[in-house]
């Protein structure tokens, strides 16, 4: 079956990024709002400031996936790009990134978080 592409195009390490962003995105959202704020009954392991560095950390590497899968995008699709290689791996890479990173915003700060009262 010939879907417009060589297999060869979709290796594993370019997949990675995708992989990597969905376990960031989880990993951010396992902080409660309540707890960044300091509203919780007990602070746990390391309270406030902890829950804010989990959250920093977790932003800053997922936003890193989100650059890598631009620097696969035009490293590897777009500026290197050999004559029959088509553009279109890389974009389906990088929108797949771009969408993982937004839904990971939209679920930590779109949703409304009821505390048991």
């Amino acid at each position: 079956m010939d879907y417009g592409y060589r297999t060869a195009a979709w290796t594993g390490l370019r997949n990675a990024t995708a992989s990597r962003l969905c376990r960031l995105a989880c990993w951010v959202n396992a902080v409660s709002n309540a707890q960044v704020r300091g509203e919780v009954y007990s602070d746990g392991c390391m309270g406030r400031t902890g829950a804010r560095i989990w959250m920093f950390v977790g932003f800053m590497m997922a936003f890193g996936s989100l650059i890598a899968s631009m620097w696969i995008l035009f490293g590897a699709y777009v500026v290197y790009r050999k004559t029959e290689t088509p553009v279109y791996p890389g974009v389906a890479i990088f929108f797949q990134n771009a969408f993982i990173f937004f839904a990971g915003l939209v679920f930590k700060f779109g949703r409304s978080e009821e505390l048991w009262e």
